[in-house]
């Protein structure tokens, strides 16, 4: 009885290794209605200094801090910082899948939720819009690095800036007395 179940077991195990991918974080899927309802604030931004790495315990920890270029959703201060796990002390990196990375002189579009009082990004890399120009129009896009979503299925989010702007406003209206 006690080697079916350790047979069943590995067995299991065996074939998920052999379905999922490796080197992804799970996360349920959100949509932008999803993302827009969670967030307590939706902000444009960019990095406001260079990302800082350090140790927590045994876990590495990156801060970034960004500055405000337009508040969406919310209100806040005009610059604040996100800490969340991953980055590189010296020798040692961590990669921690499915947080979002963050570039010099990126336009992004976050949704911020918080976690003890800090601000976090909303579904992990779902919460991040990347600032694309095109033909003349603001693209925000998604960009789901290391990141499987469930149910699978779709694509990264797409959606025109006027556009996620209208389903803010939409949420601000619902949500007046």
């Amino acid at each position: 009885m006690k080697s079916n179940r350790c047979f069943l077991f590995l067995s299991v195990v065996l074939a998920l290794s052999q379905v999922l991918p490796a080197a992804a974080s799970m996360a349920v899927r959100l949509s932008l209605d999803d993302l827009v309802a969670r967030a307590e604030r939706v902000v444009t931004a960019r990095l406001a200094g260079e990302p800082e790495s350090f140790w927590r315990g045994q876990r590495i920890y990156t801060r970034y801090t960004f500055a405000v270029e337009e508040e969406w959703l919310g209100k806040g201060e005009t610059t604040f910082s996100i800490e969340q796990p991953g980055g590189a002390v010296g020798k040692w990196a961590q990669k921690a899948h499915g947080f979002p990375v963050f570039e010099q002189d990126e336009r992004v579009v976050l949704f911020l939720g918080s976690f003890e009082g800090q601000p976090r990004v909303v579904g992990m890399c779902q919460g991040v819009f990347r600032w694309v120009e095109e033909g003349g129009r603001a693209i925000l896009e998604q960009k789901l690095d290391g990141l499987r979503l469930v149910p699978e299925g779709g694509e990264p989010i797409r959606v025109e800036a006027s556009e996620l702007r209208r389903v803010i406003e939409r949420r601000q209206e619902g949500a007046r007395p």
